[in-house]
């Protein structure tokens, strides 16, 4: 009936209290456990392999001997879930945990008795500095989600369960093959359906230095920020000017201290068409914006130089040089 997905990687310290919050799950259906290890450089795997041999039936692990994510792969959409047999799937990574044993009964019932829905999420609690806080992730929880509500709402992945083996199936595959990451998989979900949110908390979302979100990785989030809204304007076309609007309000909203290197490494994976695609977007909205033409009206002049440069320049490494400059100058705070 659910097939539990769990992506880890250097996760010794947490991984057995997340499959523990899997095992104690009570559910009048079956549930598989598939738990796809990154090739750990700690003890990860080892720990994976004992809960696999005391529930053999359950345990479903993935272990890989050399390191997918850095080659590009998709963990989720082309290791673990083409894994899975479930009607539902649940997603928890190994650093954080569930601790309500009922949250999988509660969603799958749901969706049982509502077929119009796609997917079940619920609220999340922060853990910092290993204690549970008083934050939630929703901090004002809606009944339902969809498409354009998840642009702009943050839900936790360890909350997501969604309706994958449905009539939609081919086509969220697809979905799949064009992009990743925890938001795309939710709003592919969203495309067929609305998201129900239950109003409790049923899992932990763990701050840690490894995170993607701690302070160390936050050139990192603002960088798979800009690629994200940049890859969902492709994959979901009807909708790229939204996208792309998305993204210039992420590159105004940067902190300074970051604007030079995020900037800087981005433009080093553009392509020829996202640049002038980009180029242009960013002159619509310094036009649109009365306060930035009367205190730098220059920008637009810029902006105009560059498309024009952008539209004749060979794809050589003047281009990038070029990009560069000009995007940096743009932002600069």
């Amino acid at each position: 009936m659910v097939s539990i997905c769990c992506i880890t990687f250097n996760h010794e310290e947490y991984i057995g209290q997340a499959i523990d919050s899997f095992l104690m799950q009570e559910t009048d259906f079956p549930f598989e456990i598939i738990i796809s290890d990154d090739c750990s450089t700690d003890g990860t795997a080892d720990i994976v392999s004992k809960y696999q041999t005391k529930y053999p039936n359950i345990i479903k692990p993935i272990f890989q001997t050399e390191n997918q994510f850095t080659k590009g792969v998709k963990l989720f959409t082309d290791i673990t879930m083409p894994k899975s047999r479930g009607k539902y799937i649940a997603l928890c990574e190994g650093d954080d945990y569930w601790i309500d044993p009922h949250k999988l009964k509660k969603q799958v019932d749901f969706l049982e008795q509502n077929l119009q829905f796609m997917g079940c999420v619920h609220n999340t609690r922060y853990l910092e500095n290993d204690l549970e806080t008083d934050k939630l992730v929703i901090e004002n929880v809606k009944e339902e989600y969809t498409f354009f509500d998840i642009i702009d709402n943050y839900i936790h992945t360890s909350s997501y369960l969604f309706r994958y083996d449905c009539q939609y199936k081919r086509d969220i595959d697809q979905y799949f093959k064009l992009y990743y990451g925890d938001r795309y998989h939710l709003l592919v979900f969203s495309k067929f359906g609305p998201v129900k949110c239950i109003d409790e908390v049923m899992s932990v979302y763990r701050i840690h230095d490894m995170g993607f979100c701690s302070g160390a990785n936050k050139k990192v989030k603002y960088l798979r920020e800009l690629e994200d809204y940049l890859a969902y304007s492709k994959a979901f076309q009807e909708h790229e000017d939204l996208f792309l609007k998305l993204f210039l309000r992420s590159l105004y909203g940067m902190d300074s201290d970051y604007i030079d290197a995020v900037v800087g490494t981005f433009s080093t994976k553009l392509d020829y068409g996202d640049a002038i695609k980009i180029a242009k977007y960013l002159m619509m909205s310094i036009t649109d914006n009365q306060k930035v033409i009367s205190e730098s009206s220059v920008k637009i002049k810029e902006c105009n130089d560059y498309i024009q440069y952008l539209e004749s320049e060979n794809k050589d490494l003047s281009f990038i040089r070029y990009m560069r400059k000009i995007i940096k100058k743009i932002f600069s705070k």
